[in-house]
Protein backbone atom coordinates (compact mmCIF):
# COMPACT_ATOMS: atom_id res chain seq x y z
CA UNK A 1 0.00 0.00 0.00
CA UNK A 2 1.30 3.68 -1.08
CA UNK A 3 1.39 5.80 1.97
CA UNK A 4 3.72 8.95 0.97
CA UNK A 5 3.80 10.61 -2.44
CA UNK A 6 7.19 12.34 -2.85
CA UNK A 7 7.03 15.19 -6.01
CA UNK A 8 9.31 16.86 -7.86
CA UNK A 9 8.00 20.73 -8.04
CA UNK A 10 8.78 22.20 -11.46
CA UNK A 11 7.87 20.13 -14.68
CA UNK A 12 5.64 17.96 -12.33
CA UNK A 13 3.67 20.50 -10.31
CA UNK A 14 4.22 23.77 -12.02
CA UNK A 15 5.50 25.43 -15.37
CA UNK A 16 7.81 28.13 -15.65
CA UNK A 17 7.66 28.07 -19.17
CA UNK A 18 11.25 28.77 -20.58
CA UNK A 19 12.15 30.62 -17.43
CA UNK A 20 16.15 28.49 -17.21
CA UNK A 21 17.01 29.32 -20.76
CA UNK A 22 15.74 32.89 -20.48
CA UNK A 23 17.71 33.40 -17.09
CA UNK A 24 20.93 31.68 -18.99
CA UNK A 25 20.40 33.92 -22.03
CA UNK A 26 20.50 37.33 -19.94
CA UNK A 27 23.32 35.71 -17.80
CA UNK A 28 25.18 35.15 -20.85
CA UNK A 29 24.81 38.73 -22.12
CA UNK A 30 26.09 40.06 -19.11
CA UNK A 31 29.10 38.30 -19.66
CA UNK A 32 29.51 38.10 -23.13
CA UNK A 33 28.54 35.08 -24.26
CA UNK A 34 25.65 33.56 -26.17
CA UNK A 35 23.95 30.59 -25.64
CA UNK A 36 21.54 28.69 -28.22
CA UNK A 37 18.14 27.12 -27.11
CA UNK A 38 19.53 23.49 -28.03
CA UNK A 39 22.02 23.52 -26.41
CA UNK A 40 20.75 24.27 -23.62
CA UNK A 41 17.97 21.93 -24.27
CA UNK A 42 21.00 19.65 -24.69
CA UNK A 43 21.40 19.60 -20.87
CA UNK A 44 18.06 18.94 -19.53
CA UNK A 45 17.83 16.38 -16.54
CA UNK A 46 20.54 18.08 -14.69
CA UNK A 47 20.19 20.89 -12.01
CA UNK A 48 20.96 24.53 -13.03
CA UNK A 49 24.59 24.56 -11.35
CA UNK A 50 25.70 21.98 -13.59
CA UNK A 51 24.10 22.94 -16.76
CA UNK A 52 26.10 26.24 -16.61
CA UNK A 53 28.98 24.14 -15.72
CA UNK A 54 28.84 22.24 -19.04
CA UNK A 55 27.83 25.35 -21.19
CA UNK A 56 30.61 27.68 -19.45
CA UNK A 57 33.20 25.66 -18.01
CA UNK A 58 35.76 28.59 -17.80
CA UNK A 59 33.20 30.83 -16.55
CA UNK A 60 30.45 29.10 -14.08
CA UNK A 61 31.78 29.88 -10.55
CA UNK A 62 31.38 33.36 -11.60
CA UNK A 63 27.88 33.23 -14.30
CA UNK A 64 25.91 30.83 -11.07
CA UNK A 65 24.91 33.51 -8.88
CA UNK A 66 23.91 36.13 -11.52
CA UNK A 67 21.91 33.41 -13.18
CA UNK A 68 20.41 32.46 -9.53
CA UNK A 69 19.97 36.07 -8.74
CA UNK A 70 17.46 36.27 -11.90
CA UNK A 71 15.64 33.18 -11.97
CA UNK A 72 14.68 33.11 -8.33
CA UNK A 73 13.27 37.35 -8.80
CA UNK A 74 11.11 36.20 -11.10
CA UNK A 75 9.83 32.39 -10.83
CA UNK A 76 7.48 32.69 -8.45
CA UNK A 77 5.97 35.75 -10.76
CA UNK A 78 6.18 33.31 -14.15
CA UNK A 79 5.32 29.71 -12.34
CA UNK A 80 1.80 28.46 -12.92
CA UNK A 81 0.22 25.04 -11.93
CA UNK A 82 0.37 22.25 -14.36
CA UNK A 83 -2.69 20.31 -15.61
CA UNK A 84 -5.37 19.52 -12.97
CA UNK A 85 -2.27 18.96 -10.50
CA UNK A 86 -3.96 21.07 -7.41
CA UNK A 87 -6.96 18.91 -7.96
CA UNK A 88 -5.60 15.97 -8.01
CA UNK A 89 -3.38 17.01 -5.00
CA UNK A 90 -6.91 18.00 -3.02
CA UNK A 91 -7.62 14.42 -3.36
CA UNK A 92 -4.61 12.50 -2.72
CA UNK A 93 -3.43 14.50 0.77
CA UNK A 94 -6.83 12.67 2.24
CA UNK A 95 -5.36 9.57 1.95
CA UNK A 96 -1.60 10.01 1.42
CA UNK A 97 1.53 12.02 2.51
CA UNK A 98 2.51 14.18 0.82
CA UNK A 99 6.26 15.93 0.17
CA UNK A 100 8.35 18.16 -2.66
CA UNK A 101 11.68 17.37 -3.18
CA UNK A 102 13.39 19.57 -5.78
CA UNK A 103 16.62 20.89 -6.70
CA UNK A 104 15.03 24.91 -6.53
CA UNK A 105 14.99 26.69 -3.58
CA UNK A 106 12.85 25.83 -0.45
CA UNK A 107 11.72 29.32 -0.16
CA UNK A 108 10.78 29.86 -3.79
CA UNK A 109 9.20 26.51 -3.94
CA UNK A 110 6.67 27.66 -0.75
CA UNK A 111 5.98 30.92 -2.38
CA UNK A 112 4.77 28.79 -5.56
CA UNK A 113 2.92 26.36 -3.50
CA UNK A 114 1.04 29.43 -1.40
CA UNK A 115 0.69 30.91 -4.99
CA UNK A 116 -1.45 28.28 -6.03
CA UNK A 117 -2.67 28.01 -2.46
CA UNK A 118 -1.88 24.19 -1.96
CA UNK A 119 0.81 24.82 0.24
CA UNK A 120 -1.32 22.99 3.08
CA UNK A 121 -1.23 19.77 1.01
CA UNK A 122 2.44 19.02 1.49
CA UNK A 123 4.24 17.83 5.29
CA UNK A 124 7.73 18.58 4.44
CA UNK A 125 9.46 20.47 1.12
CA UNK A 126 13.14 19.82 0.76
CA UNK A 127 14.32 22.08 -1.66
CA UNK A 128 17.96 22.58 -2.72
CA UNK A 129 19.31 24.45 0.63
CA UNK A 130 17.75 22.06 2.58
CA UNK A 131 19.76 18.80 1.04
CA UNK A 132 23.16 17.55 2.03
CA UNK A 133 23.41 16.05 -1.14
CA UNK A 134 21.37 16.98 -4.96
CA UNK A 135 19.73 14.74 -7.44
CA UNK A 136 20.17 12.34 -8.62
CA UNK A 137 21.67 10.92 -4.96
CA UNK A 138 19.30 9.67 -2.73
CA UNK A 139 19.79 11.58 0.26
CA UNK A 140 16.40 13.36 0.08
CA UNK A 141 14.88 10.46 0.09
CA UNK A 142 16.41 8.54 2.54
CA UNK A 143 15.87 11.65 4.56
CA UNK A 144 12.31 11.12 4.53
CA UNK A 145 12.01 7.55 4.97
CA UNK A 146 13.96 7.68 8.00
CA UNK A 147 12.20 10.84 9.42
CA UNK A 148 8.36 9.42 8.88
CA UNK A 149 9.31 5.94 8.85
CA UNK A 150 8.03 4.34 5.79
CA UNK A 151 9.26 1.33 3.93
CA UNK A 152 11.00 1.95 0.50
CA UNK A 153 7.45 0.28 -0.97
CA UNK A 154 5.41 2.53 0.70
CA UNK A 155 6.39 5.74 -1.17
CA UNK A 156 6.80 6.00 -5.11
CA UNK A 157 8.57 9.18 -6.55
CA UNK A 158 6.84 11.57 -9.22
CA UNK A 159 8.68 13.45 -11.34
CA UNK A 160 9.38 14.43 -15.55
CA UNK A 161 13.24 13.60 -15.75
CA UNK A 162 16.07 11.44 -15.62
CA UNK A 163 17.59 13.03 -12.28
CA UNK A 164 13.86 12.22 -10.92
CA UNK A 165 14.03 8.58 -12.13
CA UNK A 166 17.89 8.13 -10.90
CA UNK A 167 17.10 9.25 -7.90
CA UNK A 168 14.37 7.26 -7.21
CA UNK A 169 16.15 4.18 -8.42
CA UNK A 170 19.64 4.69 -6.02
CA UNK A 171 16.74 5.30 -3.52
CA UNK A 172 15.01 1.46 -3.98
CA UNK A 173 11.55 3.26 -4.58
CA UNK A 174 8.84 3.18 -7.16
CA UNK A 175 9.31 5.65 -10.04
CA UNK A 176 6.09 7.32 -11.63
CA UNK A 177 6.68 9.92 -14.45
CA UNK A 178 4.94 13.15 -15.44
CA UNK A 179 4.51 13.18 -19.15
CA UNK A 180 3.46 16.77 -20.01
CA UNK A 181 0.81 16.00 -22.79
CA UNK A 182 1.83 19.59 -24.54
CA UNK A 183 5.47 18.06 -24.75
CA UNK A 184 5.75 14.40 -25.09
CA UNK A 185 9.33 14.39 -24.87
CA UNK A 186 11.96 12.40 -22.97
CA UNK A 187 9.68 9.35 -21.78
CA UNK A 188 11.67 7.36 -20.05
CA UNK A 189 12.12 3.69 -19.23
CA UNK A 190 9.26 1.36 -18.49
CA UNK A 191 8.10 2.91 -15.98
CA UNK A 192 4.34 3.92 -14.62
CA UNK A 193 3.95 6.96 -16.84
CA UNK A 194 1.10 9.39 -16.11
CA UNK A 195 -0.38 12.77 -18.47
CA UNK A 196 -2.62 13.76 -16.32
CA UNK A 197 -2.15 14.10 -12.32
CA UNK A 198 -5.71 12.98 -11.55
CA UNK A 199 -4.54 9.51 -12.99
CA UNK A 200 -2.54 9.08 -10.02
CA UNK A 201 -5.77 8.51 -7.57
CA UNK A 202 -6.68 5.52 -9.66
CA UNK A 203 -2.90 4.42 -10.24
CA UNK A 204 -1.64 4.57 -6.82
CA UNK A 205 -4.27 1.84 -4.88
CA UNK A 206 -3.17 -0.78 -8.10
CA UNK A 207 1.01 -0.74 -6.87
Amino acid sequence: MIKAIIFDFDGTLCTTHGLGFEAMQRTAEKFDETISKEKWASFEGLNREEKIKKAFPSKAKEMIPTYNDFYETIFVERAEPLGNAIEALEQLKKNHKLFIFSTKYTDSINKGLTKFGIKDCFLEVLGKENLEKQKPDKWGVEFLLSKYSFKREEVVLVGDSLVDEQASKNAGIRFIQFVNPKEEKNVLGNYSKIRSHLELVTLLPKL
